[in-house]
């Protein structure tokens, strides 16, 4: 029993990793959904899709800055900044592109 409550302790960290997890499934089906509809592969878009990779590797980092261990203000804004650049780097900004 005191191995499940010292897991248990470190609760923080499992929801860290849980979220960390599910928003990258997410972006991840964003993607494989919406390169269905790539007819071809521009500039643009591969600089657009290298920028999306990048933001998306900011979240491993995250988790190891902010140790997992707490569920402060910092680690929130920090996830919540990551967050906004993935979903800014998703697609190009206007529809013809």
């Amino acid at each position: 029993m005191p191995a499940y409550k010292a897991l248990l302790s470190r609760w923080p960290a499992w929801l860290s990793y849980a979220v960390s997890y599910l928003f990258i499934a997410i972006v991840w089906a964003n993607h494989h959904h919406l390169i269905l509809y790539a007819r071809h592969t521009t500039a643009r878009l591969m600089w657009f899709n290298f920028a999306h990779l990048f933001s998306v590797s900011l979240l491993p980092l995250l988790h190891r800055l902010d140790g997992g261990e707490r569920i402060g203000a910092q680690a929130v804004s920090f996830y919540a900044a990551v967050f906004f650049l993935v979903n800014a780097t998703l697609h190009p900004s206007h529809p013809g592109s």
